[in-house]
């Protein structure tokens, strides 16, 4: 997937936060309800 560095930090930000306070799994089910 290509995208812009802006997209980039804003992707780890939302969702990099997520996997970090509550995991891989909620990340892909937050991603899942999300997109």
């Amino acid at each position: 997937m290509a995208s812009t560095p802006e997209k980039t930090d804003d992707y780890e930000f939302r969702f990099g936060g997520i996997e970090r306070l509550y995991g891989r799994p909620a990340l892909q089910a937050f991603r899942a309800s999300h997109l």
